[in-house]
């Protein structure tokens, strides 16, 4: 979340002697892109609009998604040797500050002639692109 302050949309000068107001003032995750805000400016004795603009605030999402995979995993290769693994064997709980994570699994596949150890990347992505990774390390003799 993000608080925005009148003084955020002065260039110059100092608001606090003044009555303010903010169309919009708190920011979240839904209000990720460009959102229109009216600043308007009250004279303290009359209550009088003195001064009013127009702003474009932009919400940013620069939080990288967490990925947490598992520490241990033993594997059974199906009758042509191979294991084709799933998100849901692989995630201990990756998240994402602002919504949900699409992931990637690097290589998908295992199978005897794989590397020893084999070395399992899973990569998490968010809707704004930022990316986060992490790696289980499989030695063969885990491969049954």
């Amino acid at each position: 979340s993000y608080t925005l302050f009148p003084e955020d949309l002065l260039t110059e000068g100092d608001p606090s002697a003044f009555n303010t107001t903010l169309s919009q003032s708190e920011f979240s995750c839904s209000d990720l892109g460009s959102n229109e805000v009216t600043l308007e400016i009250f004279l303290p004795e009359t209550g009088e609009l003195y001064f009013t603009c127009t702003s474009t605030v932009i919400i940013e999402d620069k939080i990288n998604p967490i990925a947490q995979c598992i520490s241990e995993l033993t594997v059974e290769l199906d009758g042509q040797g191979n294991h084709t693994f799933t998100f849901e064997e692989l995630d201990n709980g990756s998240v994402d500050n602002c919504g949900t994570i699409q992931y990637q699994i690097i290589p998908e596949t295992i199978n005897c002639s794989s590397d020893n150890p084999a070395t399992v990347q899973l990569l998490v992505m968010d809707d704004t692109g930022t990316v986060s990774y992490t790696h289980l390390t499989l030695p063969t003799s885990d491969l049954v």
